[in-house]
Parts: structure tokens; sequence; C-alpha cells
């Protein structure tokens, strides 16, 4: 009814805002709280400069929770300023998300510690984790030869370790958390060898299988571990559904692999990269401007592996200096 209140919230953190007139005030129950344009998602905003896929809060440690923004065209704004990674919310602050204001409620007795008490940017930095994605995509086989392998995929990923594995009928998405201070560019390398055996497997069995793959990387809060949808890839935020666009994509730039920029930059510090990969730069649906990309195709893959792997080795045996 127009003009009435709904109010779901009974104490902790919680959003409020309006919408069509009607004052709504939503609980933040759960780790992961998304916010677009359709009922998919926990909070449905509507108009035109609002993406299907918009923006997310994200509870975290220490019941902090941040906001993410999911790659949406016109940009997800915190007290003012435009969201490029995660950022945690305090009790009052404003976001705006296509002309829609949200405001975010945590009371101190919630239970969260104050952000005041953290040594400042620094310390939320800590709390942040790098995540690894890769989506691969099978198809050009049967479709019980692609079941069977999208489940040897799913065993695989869950045995190098991976956080969180979502299977669709032709895709497999893998999730990898890992400190934030690490960027040496180990992860990704790991990735793409897992990518490359799994491609070499594949077409020893069926040679007409067509893989398709992207790998990601980006900062993500890691959700709180008695969520029930920590195990879900899209809990993890930008760094996944970038991911996913890219594997997209690979077949408009003719290429089986898709890298991006940050993985790219990371992997380049073990082996000159850029000799090998075909730089591109796409426009991804709802995100404002082109981003950089660096595509292979997988027979390509193994000097860079090669190389990548004897800087690494050579790397961890250094001695240590001070």
């Amino acid at each position: 009814m127009s003009g009435a209140s709904r109010i779901v919230h009974s104490g902790g953190a919680y959003v409020s805002y309006t919408l069509q007139g009607r004052h709504m005030s939503e609980r933040l129950a759960e780790a992961a709280c998304r916010i677009g344009r359709g009922d998919q998602n926990s909070i449905p905003l509507n108009g035109e400069l609002v993406s299907r896929n918009h923006a997310m809060i994200q509870l975290a440690g220490a019941g902090i929770y941040y906001l993410h923004d999911l790659g949406s065209r016109n940009g997800t704004f915190l007290n003012g300023k435009r969201v490029t990674d995660p950022q945690p919310l305090t009790d009052g602050d404003r976001v705006l998300i296509g002309g829609h204001e949200i405001r975010f409620h945590q009371p101190p007795a919630s239970g969260a510690i104050s952000l005041d008490t953290l040594s400042g940017t620094t310390a939320l930095r800590a709390d942040l984790q790098i995540v690894t994605s890769a989506v691969v995509h099978v198809s050009g086989v049967p479709p019980d030869v692609q079941s069977s392998m999208l489940n040897a995929l799913r065993t695989q990923s869950a045995g190098r370790g991976a956080t969180a594995i979502a299977v669709t009928p032709d895709t497999v998405t893998s999730v990898w958390l890992h400190e934030a201070r690490r960027r040496d560019g180990a992860d990704v390398l790991s990735t793409l060898e897992f990518l490359y055996e799994t491609w070499r497997a594949f077409h020893r069995e069926n040679a007409g299988v067509r893989i398709s793959a992207a790998v990601n990387t980006g900062y993500t809060p890691p959700p709180a571990p008695d969520t029930p949808n920590a195990s879900d890839p899209a809990a993890y935020g930008l760094p996944v559904a970038r991911a996913a666009q890219l594997q997209q994509s690979t077949r408009n730039i003719h290429h089986d692999i898709a890298v991006g920029a940050d993985a790219f930059d990371q992997l380049a510090q073990l082996c000159p990269a850029d000799e090998h990969f075909c730089q591109r730069r796409l426009t991804l649906q709802d995100y404002p401007k082109p981003i950089r990309v660096y595509a292979i195709n997988f027979p390509y893959l193994p000097p860079i592996l090669f190389t990548a792997r004897e800087a690494l080795s050579r790397a961890d045996r250094m001695p240590f200096t001070v």
C-alpha cells in the first residue's frame, strides 16, 4: 500500500531507504545483501540508472560490513565518493545508487568493533583478502560428457583448496582466497597451471571439446565463516563477477583465455608475459569505460608457465637479507 512502511529488522545492522513512496527498512541478516534492478536482489531498486547487479553489502570479520560495487555502469557512492574497492561501513553512512539513497545503520549494541578502535586505513585494508577467481566454460561435447567434465572440474578445484565453487550446466566458477599482502604472482600462476592441465586432460579424452576460461583477481572482505553463503562464489563480489564477464568475452576476442589486468600484472612479475599475451580493451556490460584484458590460447601457455615457475622457485631459494 502506498505510503506504508515495511520494517523487517529486529536489532543488529540494517539499511533504510524509500522506494515508490514507501519507507523500507531491511535487516542485514545474511553475509551478502545484493542490491540492483530486479527481484532477484535482496534490495530491488528501480530506475534506468540502476544496474541489474549493482552493488552488495557484505559481512566480514569483527562484525564489519563492506560495500562493494559490482561493476555498475553508473557507479555506487559512499558519502559522496565513488566506490572502487570494498569500503567498510559505519553507522549513519549514506549509499547512493542510481538516485536512491540507502542509509546504513549499525547501533553499537549490535556487537561490531568500532572502526575508531582500528588503526586507520591500514587496519581496514589488512582485513581484506585477495581473491582469485577462475571461470571455465565447457562446450562442443555431448551433454553426458560435458556433465562428467564439469564434475571433474569441481572435484579438482576442491582438491586445490577452492573456497567456493559453483556449477551450472556448462560452467564451473572457482574462488580462492589469499592473504592481501601476497601479490607475487604465485596464485595466478597456480590457477593458470590448473587451467592448462584441465584443458590438456580434457583434450586427451575428447579432441572436439571447446574450453574457454578467465582468471581475475581483486580485493574482497572474507564472508563470516558461519554464514550459509560463504561457499557461494557470488558472495565475493566484483572480482568474481568480472571473471564471469571476461570468460563470456573470449569468443569476441578469439582466444581461449582472458586474464584481468591485475592478475596479468602479478604474473608479469615472474616472466615477460607481454611477449606471449595479446592485450585487448573491452567494454563490459554495466561498466562505464573499457578495461585492459590479456588474451592467450591454451597451446601457448607451457613456456610461460615454465618460465614463471622457475622464477618463483629461484625467488624462494634466495637467502633472506636485511
